[in-house]
């Protein structure tokens, strides 16, 4: 299923996957009728949800303040499918049930990203039948059961153009649209992660020698660019039973199950084996900065030790002071997203 990106309200940036609730056959007007009560009303609080291995995070940001977070422990139907119903009653069970627009931070490894080149002045239809060919032919995707979108990247030399196409599995996407069901929250943002660190920094930096590394319980997701520009993505899951069998995991005396952080050691050696399969042994010199994130370490001890290993900056991605420090490290991915929101609706 082909959904546009959003416009007028609804917009975010340009090279953001969006999922739009209002059907495309409806007419701008009826856009415009239902984008006024933004100049009425006051801006709906911002909740945002994220999936990381068994764990659904949230966040709720009113203006720039995070006035609630946290995680609800969920049951994994697979790697990126949860149990909805649970997930809602205890969703709901945390946060008022209030108006609130939701933004789904859609894991890596639910999306597939790829990076098109196509003839220039190619109108609308004749791009669709380019992008259908290459979901059905190149990814083995019925195009009946994804959601899909593109953007246009950068123009090669006169002839030809590059545009990133995002595919995500329906199925995939309609679980947190499940969640908002009997509440008052309105879905109107899904978000590919990879695309949330093309954003991130962009103001910041003049250059893309960097990468970002989120290490959790579950597994490591480094994110870093080719020469050309082009987001790139290694995911590496661990093994729940090894990780259980080692002591990572534990079962306190009521019944509660929970996660301790992974040993300094091993963190630093598996960011080093991501970042040599990733970018090679040579290429992996080139980074300036290293950018880390997520809930699998003790960030604060790593970062002396990582910056002695590569021999280039380590930063914790920036979130705002206000947060605790476990909030700090899940957060980031999440507070980018809302930031690029907030900065869209001014």
């Amino acid at each position: 299923m082909k959904i546009g990106f959003m416009d007028g309200a609804y917009c975010i940036l340009a090279s953001i996957f969006c999922v739009r609730k209002v059907p495309k056959t409806q007419s701008r007007l009826f856009m415009a009728l239902i984008s006024l009560p933004r100049w009425f009303k006051k801006t709906p609080p911002l909740l945002v949800l994220q999936l990381a291995g068994d764990a659904l995070r949230f966040m709720v940001r009113e203006g720039e303040r995070v006035v609630q977070s946290g995680e609800i422990r969920v049951a994994n139907l697979n790697a990126r499918m949860f149990d909805v119903a649970a997930a809602h009653f205890e969703l709901l069970a945390q946060l008022d049930d209030r108006v609130m627009d939701v933004a789904v931070l859609l894991p890596a490894a639910s999306v597939h990203t790829h990076y098109l080149s196509v003839p220039t002045g190619l109108d609308a239809e004749e791009l669709d039948y380019q992008v259908t060919r290459h979901i059905t032919q190149g990814l083995g995707l019925s195009v009946a059961d994804v959601y899909y979108d593109w953007s246009s990247f950068s123009e090669l030399n006169g002839q030809s153009q590059t545009i990133l196409l995002v595919v995500a599995r329906q199925s995939e996407v309609a679980q947190y649209a499940q969640l908002c069901v009997e509440s008052s929250w309105r879905m109107r943002w899904v978000c590919a992660e990879p695309l949330i660190w093309m954003q991130a920094f962009k103001l910041a930096r003049t250059s893309n020698k960097y990468a970002v590394c989120q290490v959790e319980h579950s597994g490591t997701q480094l994110y870093w660019f080719d020469e050309a520009g082009h987001v790139k993505v290694l995911s590496k899951f661990f093994d729940r039973d090894q990780m259980s069998s080692t002591g990572f995991e534990y079962v306190s005396d009521e019944g509660q199950s929970g996660q301790m952080q992974l040993p300094l050691r091993f963190v630093v050696n598996e960011i080093d084996n991501c970042l040599t399969q990733a970018l090679g042994a040579v290429d992996k010199n080139r980074l300036d900065t290293l950018y880390v994130l997520g809930a699998g370490a003790n960030w604060n001890n790593a970062l002396t030790q990582l910056q002695s290993r590569f021999g280039l900056a380590v930063r914790t991605v920036r979130v705002p002071e206000q947060l605790g420090g476990d909030e700090r490290a899940t957060l980031g991915g999440m507070w980018h997203l809302s930031e690029q929101i907030i900065q869209e609706r001014r």
